[in-house]
């Protein structure tokens, strides 16, 4: 059973808290929603989640485990972006596959192909991989 597990969180910008004693239990399987107005803390929260931010204070238990100083390439936590950040000029395969590519993974070209084809199969959207991102709805971004 995973759950996640966010106690007395903490970021400041400057003089700027972004999280001041955040405390939120979410269990395996519940439906959560993070809602508030501009600026609220929403993105630093998952942000500090997937361990893309340093904390000032606080930590991140997921399935138990205090993930607080955890590399995020090792949480297997994912984030998808309101905005998202596409490379208009490689094709939808190769913008996936892109961040597989990097020196830090170095993963080979036949685990990139074995991870997309079953990623993009199972989201309905492998028909799509020899496009470019301006061929593609909104959604389908």
């Amino acid at each position: 059973m995973s759950t996640l597990n966010l106690t007395n969180l903490r970021k400041t910008y400057g003089k700027t808290a972004a999280l001041d004693g955040i405390d939120i239990d979410v269990e395996d399987g519940e439906f959560f929603v993070l809602l508030g107005p501009s600026g609220a803390g929403k993105t630093t929260t998952l942000k500090a989640v997937a361990g893309l931010v340093d904390l000032d204070a606080g930590t991140v238990r997921i399935g138990g485990h205090d993930m607080t100083g955890v590399e995020p390439n090792h949480r297997h936590v994912a984030m998808a972006f309101e905005n998202y950040a596409l490379y208009p000029h490689l094709t939808n395969y190769d913008n996936i596959a892109f961040p597989l590519r990097s020196p830090r993974y170095r993963t080979d070209e036949a685990e990139i192909r074995t991870r997309i084809d079953r990623v993009t199969e199972t989201l309905g959207i492998h028909h799509l991989l020899g496009r470019q991102p301006a061929e593609l709805s909104g959604g389908q971004r």
